[in-house]
């Protein structure tokens, strides 16, 4: 399968992410709905968070070979 990001929404971003800094995802599945998944992530330097998003998803089958 392949996923294709299809678009974001309710992105908030609460300060710079600079060269330097460790940035920590967490990104847990909302829905699946026909193949169509939501995602809500989160974004965090050390403790402190720095950003979080909805990140929509599809899933298509690959067409042959190695995708």
């Amino acid at each position: 399968y392949l996923y294709y990001f299809v678009g974001a929404d309710d992105v908030r971003l609460r300060r710079p992410v600079v060269p330097g800094d460790q940035l920590i995802l967490e990104v847990n599945v909302i829905t699946n709905r026909r193949g169509i998944y939501r995602f809500a992530a989160k974004a965090s330097v050390g403790e402190e968070l720095v950003g979080t998003m909805n990140i929509l998803c599809a899933e298509r089958k690959g067409e042959g070979g190695d995708a």
